[in-house]
């Protein structure tokens, strides 16, 4: 006869491996893309500086402005994505950094640059962020450093991608009449356009509007790990996430390699000592 133990282990192998191919797969696509888009300006500088009349210096700026952006809006973003929730602002955010990104294009001033790579950061800002708090909520306890690090890993990966890419369509002949540099700033942001008809689609706003979590105890076990945090708890945890995401992924992959939930490594206590009234700690410290 299956234990309970066996039981929880099966529900929480069959949602974990869910989440993994229907969450966490296209989260990272949306992260290396976005990587692309941030970095692809460094190849266009290629031709773009001689056809815009670009200095060393304005091109610098122009490559740095955008990190301005990424970080006035990070937490701003974060807070949107919990006033919209994730379909909603996962789908604005693609929609208005493609079509920047696709302006880039069709710049004909350094000040344009400007102005739409502080825009794209700007939109980008959360991205990773909200995308951690969102999958948090899908992940169980022994999957989450695995659910996590996936997407931070496809940074690394659209560098591999992206510098060939680029080089090639800045290489490409005359495409559409337009030189290499506007046609790989075209071709490159035509993906994240494509990824806004995707998170409209796709993305379900909790567990408990995600079809494909069922039964409904399957349901409840992948919401189970967001749904015991007090507000307290879950303000710590956003705020944690947004300001320090390598040190919340770390003690992540320390409770997946110790078999621990990760509500005793990363919520308690808290700053001022104190632990939640549901907290465990006690309990293990007097078995």
């Amino acid at each position: 006869m299956q234990t309970a133990s066996e039981s929880a282990a099966g529900i929480e192998q069959a949602v974990g491996s869910k989440v993994l191919w229907r969450l966490v797969l296209p989260c990272a696509l949306y992260i290396l893309i976005g990587a692309i888009d941030r970095t692809n300006v460094s190849f266009a500088a290629l031709q773009m500086n001689a056809d815009l009349g670009m200095s060393g210096t304005q091109y610098g700026f122009a490559a740095g402005v955008l990190f301005i952006g990424y970080v006035l809006a990070k937490y701003p973003s974060v807070l949107l994505y919990e006033a919209l929730g994730m379909r909603r602002w996962l789908t604005t955010i693609s929609l208005l950094w493609g079509l920047a990104a696709c302006t880039m294009g069709l710049v004909t001033a350094h000040w344009h640059v400007y102005a739409l790579r502080l825009f794209i950061g700007f939109m980008e800002g959360g991205l990773s962020s909200g995308l951690m708090i969102y999958l948090s909520q899908f992940a169980p306890d022994r999957w989450r450093a695995t659910i996590l690090a996936i997407p931070i890993m496809s940074i690394n990966v659209a560098q591999v991608i992206g510098a060939p890419l680029s080089g090639l369509l800045l290489d490409w002949h005359n495409p559409w009449g337009l030189p290499g540099w506007r046609a790989m700033f075209l071709a490159e942001g035509l993906p994240a356009l494509a990824l806004a008809l995707l998170a409209w689609r796709h993305f379900p706003d909790s567990p408990a509007a995600a079809r494909w979590l069922t039964p409904p105890r399957t349901r409840h076990r992948a919401g189970r790990p967001v749904e015991r945090l007090d507000q307290s708890a879950g303000l710590g945890l956003r705020r944690d996430l947004v300001l320090h995401p390598g040190q919340q992924l770390w003690r992540d992959v320390l409770a997946a390699q110790h078999g621990q939930g990760p509500d005793r490594v990363e919520r308690h206590p808290d700053r001022a000592g104190r632990c939640p009234a549901q907290c465990r700690c006690r309990d293990s410290a007097g078995a």
